[in-house]
């Protein structure tokens, strides 16, 4: 499924977060890199090296990627365990092309 990565996640108030590193608006494609690259306890090296291709992935995608059902659910896993609900919603729904 084609994915768009650009798009930006809002803040309660309706205004675009703020990437703090960049000083650009925070995308989906930050809160998944973030999501895939943040550790898990109880990680073993492959599962490791996994979420690294996953990243290699998402680092070389432009505005667009293409990710399988299994990449999804996987991402989605992921974000869950360590964002917030109002970024999780979000990025789900992203994921899901609920939201363009």
């Amino acid at each position: 499924m084609k994915i768009n990565l650009t798009q930006q996640i809002m803040r309660i108030d309706d205004k675009p977060f703020e990437n703090p590193e960049t000083k650009t608006p925070y995308t989906l494609k930050d809160v998944v890199i973030e999501a895939v690259l943040a550790p898990e306890a109880k990680e073993d090296n492959k599962k490791k090296y996994s979420k690294y291709e996953l990243y290699l992935k998402l680092k070389a995608a432009g505005k667009e990627i293409d990710l399988t059902t299994d990449e999804i659910s996987e991402i989605k896993r992921l974000i869950g365990e360590v964002k917030p609900a109002l970024i999780m919603g979000q990025a789900w729904d992203m994921l899901e092309g609920g939201k363009k």
